[in-house]
């Protein structure tokens, strides 16, 4: 949390350092994320299943040039996955025991990008995304079991990369798809064998509204 205030403090701080003006609005997105394992000896790597993802927050924006927004993000968001487990027993009929794990990983999420209009009406955006965990959520198929906890070989603290293209219908609304992936791995487990690392990535359709300027 200190470092996402520290993020928006310095930003803010700079964006008041100039005549232009800050925008501030309301955005809300979905969209597909999954996760990539891995493994370490071996170097194998597991994908798991695609789930849904969304998000909800606040925006804060800064025209440097013409051409050239300044904007960051602070959202609640859910990334999710589906994992598959294979039972090594057969039944008579031929049959597989296959178990689905539905994992939700929620986070407080500082979007921080540069939008770049080389067409008008027409946006690119880079930049980084910070994400601090809160808390993980399962479901069983199987068992029909939900478990809400602090998942701790899940870490604190990722960042990663945003990427993306962005429509504006008018000067307030914004319509992105942005495809965002961890850099760090958010989940890391390790034993005596082996080591495992995983990674979220996945795209998400947002909307921006900006509710007033200054």
């Amino acid at each position: 949390m200190k470092k996402i205030t520290l993020f928006l403090l310095i930003v803010i701080s700079l964006l008041k350092l100039s005549y232009s003006q800050i925008n501030l609005g309301l955005t809300t997105g979905f969209g597909k994320n999954t996760e990539i394992k891995v493994s370490f000896p071996n170097a194998s790597t597991l994908r798991s299943e695609i789930s849904s993802s969304y998000n909800m927050g606040i925006f804060v924006s800064y025209p440097i040039v013409k051409k050239i927004t300044l904007k960051t993000e602070l959202n609640f968001i859910k990334k999710s996955y589906i994992l598959n487990f294979n039972d090594t027993i057969h039944y008579s009929s031929g049959s597989k025991f296959v178990e689905k794990f539905y994992i939700d990983n929620f986070y407080l999420e500082n979007p921080i990008y540069l939008k770049l209009i080389p067409i008008k009406w027409i946006g690119l955006n880079f930049g980084i995304t910070n994400n601090i965990y809160l808390y993980n959520t399962s479901y069983n198929g199987f068992d029909k079991k939900i478990n809400i906890k602090r998942n701790d070989i899940i870490r604190t603290y990722s960042f990663g990369l945003i990427s993306g293209i962005s429509i504006n219908p008018n000067k307030k609304l914004d319509i992105s798809l942005n495809f965002r992936t961890d850099l760090r791995p958010h989940y890391h487990y390790r034993d005596a064998d082996m080591v495992i690392n995983g990674y979220n990535y996945g795209f998400l359709l947002s909307i921006s509204y900006q509710l007033f300027s200054f």
